[in-house]
């Protein structure tokens, strides 16, 4: 009987101690009006700010909505307060790329005519700008630093350019470098070149350690200070699909998640042994997606208008819950989600989810909105 008891009590304390799956009902759901028509954001890892930037600006078709001036401005909003906190504007010209410092307290942008902006989160103040060249990929802050890494697009192996924020300067230039012109021709005539860029960036917390996809879509672990690159997820194709959408790393890095829009799937690699757990999906739209904890992830899937919102463990993705979006989220009539501006991101503790994406038309800029989960106190 005492052995029963204690058999019991161990029970008792393992349900008390050990974290409960993370549901969709332990949210709750709120929205916030946007002017925009067609943006992509960043979010602070603890979840209280998130600065948008135009992006269907830069693609518009029509001229005279690629100069509208009420769109240049990077908007930075207070999600505690659901208001609007700062309109921060750099060159006249629409930010291609904007970053988060890790701790939230700087934000960058980089605009493609060749300048990066970088502002004070505490009251919107610039603290500088930065002279690069035209035509740079992605941004990203190294963590504990000063420094700022960006992708280079014209070079065709992966490389990257290292700015000290204070200065302004190039600290250093990381890519593939050859002996001689002749050990690059002979590389390249087995090859056909394309020019690559990095389609998706995750600094490490030591610093040092990119994960990063491509344009060919290989996804590459590659340590910036000794240059060393190791493949996590290859393409044996070698041409440039841009199918990798997103990159989510684990608070504890010992697991990255990638989703693949191309190909309609999400890869779970483990960074410790570089083993890899690929699964498919009928539908990826835009491959929206977040780590809501170590070991949960929370997706979308389906067809337009009927996207499901899912949320699963990253040892079984294809087994979790899955919810009907248009249940989950009152929408208003005519809002829809727009594949190329959707985007997703969750605090580092999970608390809060963002999804953005919902407009209702080019001409309705005014009648757009981001949809806020909320689970307890943020």
């Amino acid at each position: 009987m005492k052995h029963v008891r204690w058999f019991l009590i161990t029970i008792l304390v393992l349900l008390l101690v050990l974290p409960t799956a993370a549901q969709l009902d332990d949210y709750t759901v709120r929205m916030i009006p946007i002017t925009s028509r067609g943006s992509n954001f960043q979010m602070t890892a603890d979840g209280h700010l998130l600065a948008m930037h135009e992006i269907g600006q830069i693609y518009a078709i029509d001229d005279s909505l690629a100069v509208d001036p009420t769109a240049l401005p990077v908007r930075v909003y207070d999600l505690d307060a659901g208001e609007l906190l700062y309109e921060l504007s750099g060159p006249p010209d629409f930010p291609r790329e904007i970053a988060f410092s890790a701790d939230g307290s700087a934000l960058a942008a980089y605009y493609e005519v060749g300048w990066i902006y970088l502002w004070n989160m505490a009251d919107g103040s610039l603290i500088n700008r930065i002279a690069t060249v035209p035509s740079m990929g992605k941004i990203a802050f190294v963590p504990d630093s000063n420094l700022l890494v960006q992708s280079g697009s014209s070079y065709p192996f992966p490389m990257v350019i290292i700015y000290d924020t204070e200065t302004g300067y190039i600290v250093s230039t990381v890519l593939n470098r050859f002996l001689s012109m002749a050990a690059f021709r002979q590389v390249m005539d087995n090859q056909q070149y394309f020019p690559v860029t990095l389609t998706e960036m995750r600094m490490l917390s030591d610093s040092e350690t990119l994960l990063a996809s491509t344009s060919l879509d290989n996804v590459i672990r590659w340590n910036l200070i000794t240059g060393e690159q190791i493949t996590l997820v290859g393409n044996a194709d070698n041409r440039p699909y841009f199918g990798v959408t997103d990159i989510e790393v684990t608070n504890d890095e010992q697991a990255a998640v990638v989703v693949n829009l191309q190909r309609d799937t999400i890869t779970v690699v483990d960074l410790a042994t570089q083993a890899t757990q690929e699964y498919e999906f009928d539908n990826i739209p835009a491959g929206a997606s977040a780590l809501i904890d170590d070991q949960t992830l929370i997706y979308l899937t389906g067809e337009r208008d009927a996207e499901m919102v899912n949320i699963a463990p990253l040892s079984d993705i294809s087994n979790g819950e899955q919810v009907d979006l248009r249940s989950l989220v009152d929408l208003p009539e005519g809002i829809r989600l727009q594949g190329l501006y959707l985007d997703m991101a969750a605090s580092a503790d999970g608390n809060r989810v963002v999804l953005a994406g919902f407009f209702a038309s080019d001409e309705l800029a005014e009648d757009n909105l981001i949809v806020v989960l909320d689970r307890g106190s943020n």
